[in-house]
């Protein structure tokens, strides 16, 4: 006996319909291209809203790189003030090394009295935005503006009235000061004459407002001396401040730090957005800055920044972990006392009211060797979860080797600090570098992360795809190289990786074999592909794979690195979006994919030159849609730019209000009520309150006609028509009713019926509402 034929059939009967089945959704839609160029740039373009001035703050001692020290900046500057005030000017990734200017002072006089003594100096911060070394009547004041440091000295009077009040100190500085005398500023140069940083006009100001001329004298050996004369301190209302304003000058077109590497996550539990950056303060200093926004782009406070000169930091990529409610980073940091850089991962708690560096710092000494391209992951909001999974290279051994690491989030405890990724069989001369781990592990499969990586394998000659799982201990099994069906003649280069509900999309570009070990970072193509994989330890299986852009081989425009440069929609559970750099324009271009893969829509972002487009995205489901960053060197500015790539319109409305039983939709089985998107591989419909003991099937239709049902009440047609009709289901009615309704994504856009027919214990028929599905 079959139920469902023995419900259809009559029910055909009566309705009149011929070959219910023959005809299913899919098959009577027209073929719809994919995008061949990208629209325009999509809506919500913005700058995200921060001027990079950074507090005082300070942050453990590492172990390899010592003291921290305590630190401030500003757009073009940075300044310490643990040893005395330091100010090191923003030169960028032109200027080899770094050109700090030292202040140290050395006398206060009024007259014949000497008012600062060096033994007696203490310093301290008044706020996060001022310093202050006192020694007795004197005050060496430090504000931190966005346009450089005033440096202020405060002396409290009345003072001799016989002589000059003389502040003398020294500019310790491989940099060469002008040598100046009168009421004037002055510029210090680098060996080729161009200024560097400029030492502001000093001014003189009573604590009545009213001002008088300092004249500044600086010799050849770098002494400065500010004179105040004693004739207008005869008059003065006291505390008496000598003002001068320190500050970064242009060196040269090419000085500049445009923002690097971004990434960024969303908190879904404080709706916030951490966003990570690094700037080359020098060829061989680079700073990094974890700023959190809110959903407008607009800036809140920092979670984390890392601007010491005792050490390098940049490639910073982070998550989100659920069951901790913490942030977390991996962050590679460079020694230039040992000569060797070691990732190290920083926790950060969700909603934390401290400004920056509140977290635990988990220090991956281990594995041996050099560390480099950090990626880590997390576990979504409101999720059951405690650790994060590290995926680093080293080069320890005979080769390049991908580690994966696991850590606790309450204790920042490195649970496996040497485990090294090898698939059965990998020769142990075998490369394996650039590694990416999906954001968060997959909640439908255990705590698990996908990481894919490119492996070199000797005899192939070619770099390949590699995928594995890895596990909350941080050990990784189920390895694969090149699935069947990905091309064998071309390198896979800098593949991305994101997860969700059994599925994984996969990005990177390619290129042709060259008959050379090609390591560069440009492609001819990029490609996307997505894997399913259900069970814990099952190998994943090819779905389909896509070639998104391409050009001639000898074309190697496009790269695909940056921050995290794919994410899934984890509300419908199938689609992804991509990021990636063509500098054959050059622009960031942004592709939306649906679950099987195809592209739905495109986008061209306005990036320069790179490292210009460098680009990071990530899902957030509230809105939804995507948030996208990139690095802009078009322009001056050199800038951070934010986006949200949202959903094509869509919606899902009901009708015929009174009917037995209402239709529901939504992603996957727990039924998120959004609406439905190309590309869905995972939508459903569902009766909800539907007759006890009835059986009910959901049946679909492009048409709006209506069709009495015998036996219904008469608010309570069919509205579908007879063109298209197809059985997803039968269940009693009782439990609900549940289908599943893929949606592909090579369709125009179109509407869609859906109701449920119910034949109940009596035999009568009724119908439930009707939704309309409106597809774009």
């Amino acid at each position: 006996m079959n139920p469902l034929r023995d419900f259809l059939v009559p029910l055909a009967a009566t309705l009149g319909i011929a070959g219910l089945t023959a005809q299913t959704h899919a098959t009577a839609l027209a073929d719809h291209p994919a995008p061949s160029e990208p629209p325009a740039t999509p809506e919500g373009l913005a700058t995200a809203g921060f001027d990079w001035r950074v507090p005082l703050h300070t942050m453990e001692s590492d172990p390899l790189g010592g003291e921290y020290g305590l630190w401030a900046g500003g757009p073009d500057y940075k300044a310490s003030f643990h040893d005395g005030f330091e100010f090191v000017p923003v030169l960028g990734p032109d200027a080899p090394r770094n050109l700090p200017v030292r202040w140290r002072t050395a006398s206060v006089r009024a007259g014949a009295a000497e008012l600062w003594d060096p033994a007696t100096v203490e310093g301290a911060a008044d706020s996060d935005w001022r310093y202050v070394y006192r020694s007795g009547a004197v005050a060496e004041v430090y504000d931190l503006r966005a346009d450089g440091v005033e440096q202020s000295f405060v002396v409290r009077g009345p003072l001799d009235p016989s002589g000059d009040l003389v502040v003398r100190g020294s500019l310790l500085t491989e940099l060469e000061a002008d040598i100046v005398h009168g009421a004037v500023g002055f510029a210090l140069r680098d060996t080729e004459g161009r200024a560097v940083v400029h030492y502001g006009r000093a001014v003189a100001i009573d604590a009545a407002g009213r001002t008088g001329d300092v004249v500044t004298r600086v010799d050849a050996g770098g002494v400065v001396e500010l004179r105040v004369d004693a004739g207008w301190l005869d008059g003065a209302a006291w505390p008496v401040t000598i003002d001068p304003l320190i500050g970064n000058m242009v060196v040269s077109p090419t000085s500049y730090a445009p923002p690097q590497g971004p990434d960024l996550v969303r908190n879904d539990v404080s709706n916030e957005i951490w966003l990570q950056l690094s700037r080359d303060i020098s060829a061989t200093d680079r700073d990094a800055f974890g700023l959190i926004l809110d959903d407008g782009f607009r800036f809140r406070r920092y979670g984390f920044t890392d601007i010491t000169t005792s050490w390098s930091s940049w490639e910073g990529r982070v998550t989100f972990v659920g069951g901790a409610n913490r942030w977390a980073l991996a962050i590679l940091r460079d020694f230039p006392s040992t000569s060797t850089t070691k990732v190290r991962v920083y926790l950060h708690d969700s909603g934390s009211a401290i400004a920056q560096n509140s977290g635990d710092l988990a220090y991956l000494t281990a594995p041996t060797g050099n560390h480099s391209s950090p990626s880590i992951g997390g576990v979504p909001a409101y999720s059951i979860g405690d650790r994060v999974a590290v995926a680093l290279v080293t080069d320890g051994n005979a080769d390049l080797d991908v580690y994966t690491v696991g850590v606790m989030i309450d204790t920042a405890r490195v649970l496996t600090p040497d485990r090294p990724l090898r698939y059965p069989g990998e020769p142990v001369t075998q490369d394996d570098i650039r590694p990416s781990i999906s954001r968060f592990a997959d909640p439908a499969n255990g705590i698990r992360w996908r990481l894919v990586w490119q492996a070199w394998v000797p005899g192939v000659d070619r770099w390949m795809l590699g995928v594995a799982n890895v596990f909350s201990d941080g050990s990784s099994g189920n390895y694969f190289l090149n699935h069947a069906g990905m091309p064998t003649d071309e390198h896979v280069l800098y593949p991305h990786c994101a997860n969700f509900g059994g599925r994984t999309g996969v990005l990177w570009t390619s290129t042709p074999a060259l008959g050379f070990r090609y390591n560069g970072p440009y492609g001819s193509r990029v490609q996307f592909a997505t894997f399913s994989h259900t069970g814990r330890y099952d190998q994943p299986v090819l779905e389909s794979r896509r070639v998104l852009l391409s050009s001639s081989a000898s074309r190697l425009t496009t790269r695909s690195f940056g921050g995290r440069c794919l994410d899934v929609d984890d509300d419908t559970r199938t689609h992804f979006v991509g990021t990636f750099y063509d500098g054959s324009r050059p622009v960031m271009q942004v592709f939306k994919m649906g679950g099987d893969g195809a592209p739905l829509e495109s986008h061209v972002l306005s990036c320069g030159s790179f490292p210009g487009g460098q680009g990071t995205v990530c899902f957030d489901d509230d809105h939804p849609g995507f948030v996208i960053a990139w690095s802009d060197t078009s322009n001056a500015q050199n800038t951070v730019r934010m986006a949200r790539i949202d959903p094509r319109a869509a919606s899902f409305g009901s009708y015929a209000s009174g009917c037995r039983g209402v239709v529901r939709g939504g992603h996957g089985p727990t039924l998120v009520n959004r609406p439905p998107y190309k590309g869905s591989t995972d939508y459903h419909v569902a009766l909800q309150s539907g007759v006890a003991g009835a059986l009910a099937v959901v049946i679909l239709g492009a048409n709006t006609a209506t069709i009495p049902l015998p036996g219904a009440a008469s608010s309570c047609v069919l509205r579908l028509a007879p063109e298209i009709v197809e059985g997803l289901g039968i269940a009693d009615a009782t439990g609900g009713v549940i289908g599943r309704l893929p949606i592909p994504s090579a369709v125009g856009d179109f509407d869609t019926r859906v109701q449920f027919v119910q034949l109940d214990p009596l035999g009568a028929l009724t119908a439930s509402d009707a939704a309309l599905l409106r597809i774009r």
